[in-house]
């Protein structure tokens, strides 16, 4: 145990060495010389892991006519509770430092037109555009604090691959940071137009009764989860989806007065799947 401690602190220190060439650029346009004032937008990707949580922010902008430019601004990471808490959990307070990054920044970047913030994670999503008030302090405070300094409407999704965000909650070499285009630029997508940004099939035009409704499903498998399922005690992962389906179609059922019957359809599956990502 001793030797692995000490063979980890060597190759922490080694690390260090490749930062001696890592430089942060801090000029990031001049607003005389922006093509478009109503084009600088602000992106924050925010992301976590059973390690930390954080997020990481982005100006996107008009260099001319036919070339967008875009530039990391900040990040933040903190590690996660020793307690253990739920990964959506701990996904909403990545998007509590999301929110936090965007207040900061609005009163550094005057010219900011437009904010666009990104989660992979459809659980948080549903949150952040539900009402707090229906959920248990924990997660009723937190977003809360989200809905008071930013949009519900500006939140996207993109998938866990393209997430900026995932590199600073999962960890990389400092040598791949020095070189890592998409940490210092963000998503190669970013700089496309807006309509080949990722969309969730359904999910933007969601209206605010189908957004109660998965609230709801949420808080009551939240508590399930905390307190009956326990991933350890199945075999597979398909037996313990099959477990998590059965209790969306049940708790959906109650809502609706409507019990569904029958084999468990593919979508009921990738829900459940969606809630242990």
């Amino acid at each position: 145990m001793k030797k692995q401690i000490k063979q980890g602190v060597i190759e922490k220190c080694k690390e260090i060495e490749h930062l001696q060439n890592l430089k942060i650029p801090r000029y990031y346009y001049s607003p005389k010389n922006l093509i478009n004032r109503n084009y600088l937008q602000l992106h924050v990707f925010s992301d976590a892991s059973s390690k930390s949580f954080g997020a990481v922010a982005y100006l996107r902008y008009k260099i001319s006519d036919y070339n967008l430019n875009t530039r990391f601004v900040i990040s933040k990471s903190i590690v996660a509770p020793i307690k253990k808490i739920t990964l959506p959990r701990l996904e909403l307070m990545g998007a509590v430092i999301v929110a936090r990054l965007v207040k900061h920044l609005k009163r550094i970047f005057k010219d900011i037109s437009r904010i666009i913030l990104w989660s992979d994670t459809t659980i948080v999503l549903y949150w952040i555009k539900g009402s707090a008030s229906i959920f248990k302090p924990f997660v009723s405070n937190r977003i809360s604090e989200i809905q008071e300094n930013t949009d519900p409407v500006s939140w996207s999704h993109c998938s866990g691959k393209q997430n900026p965000a995932d590199l600073l909650t999962r960890g990389i070499t400092s040598r791949e940071l020095i070189n890592s285009e998409k940490w210092w630029r963000g998503p190669k997508w970013l700089k496309d137009s807006e309509n080949l940004w990722p969309k969730l099939e359904g999910f933007e035009s969601i209206d605010s009764e189908t957004v109660e409704l998965k609230s709801s499903l949420i808080v009551n498998l939240t508590i399930t989860h905390e307190k009956i399922i326990e991933p350890d005690k199945y075999s597979s992962l398909l037996k313990l989806l099959r477990v998590t389906a059965y209790i969306f179609r049940f708790v959906n059922a109650l809502r609706r007065k409507d019990f569904g019957k029958g084999p468990l359809a593919s979508e009921e599956i990738s829900n459940a799947e969606i809630f242990w990502v």
